[in-house]
């Protein structure tokens, strides 16, 4: 790619490239790790080297998109099986993110779909006192039940479990957001 392309690429909107690669086929849903990835699988190190509204994996070293688009969301109406996704966390925050509202918006629908009650399972980074982290994942969890319970969704159980089983264990701030979650599954 020239220069000149190099450049009016840069101007596109995140949304509208998101856009046309859907209508590729070059974005797929994976929604049990709550990101989807591109099959172009663009390289990264860290989450800056990713657009608007996407992370570096942590192991994988590629950009991964943290929001669901708009036809996932719509065909998840429709659903007979899916997988529930988990919600990030900003640092030492229990307020859930406009992305992480959309991806509860989809597991409202999936779990609706099974009728079947939700377990939460809340997590925190290693960063902070062991009690302090257990009260913020607890937090957390409760912010996910409490958005659960406005859309008509049984939760049976939630447990704030602080910085214990980390997805990654790595030290970089881009580890520690992977590991600032709810994780939801069936009971």
């Amino acid at each position: 790619m020239n220069s000149l392309s190099n450049r009016a690429a840069a101007k596109i909107p995140t949304q509208a490239l998101t856009m046309a690669a859907l209508a590729l086929g070059l974005i797929t849903a994976n929604c049990h790790q709550g990101v989807k990835a591109t099959s172009a699988e663009v390289k990264c190190s860290l989450d800056r080297d990713c657009g608007t509204g996407s992370l570096c994996h942590p192991t994988q070293k590629v950009c991964l998109m943290t929001y669901p688009d708009q036809r996932l969301l719509e065909a998840s109406y429709e659903l007979k099986s899916c997988a529930l996704s988990n919600v990030y966390f900003a640092f030492d925050s229990a307020e859930l993110t406009p992305e992480g509202k959309q991806w509860l918006d989809y597991d409202v629908r999936c779990i609706k779909s099974h009728a079947q009650p939700v377990v939460l399972d809340g997590y925190s980074d290693a960063k902070g006192e062991p009690g302090y982290n257990v009260d913020l994942s607890n937090r957390r969890a409760m912010a996910v039940k409490q958005y659960l319970d406005q859309n008509g969704v049984a939760t049976v159980q939630i447990a704030g479990k602080g910085d214990q089983n980390p997805v990654t264990t790595g030290t970089t701030e881009q580890d520690y957001a992977w590991n600032r979650r709810v994780e939801l599954r069936f009971q």
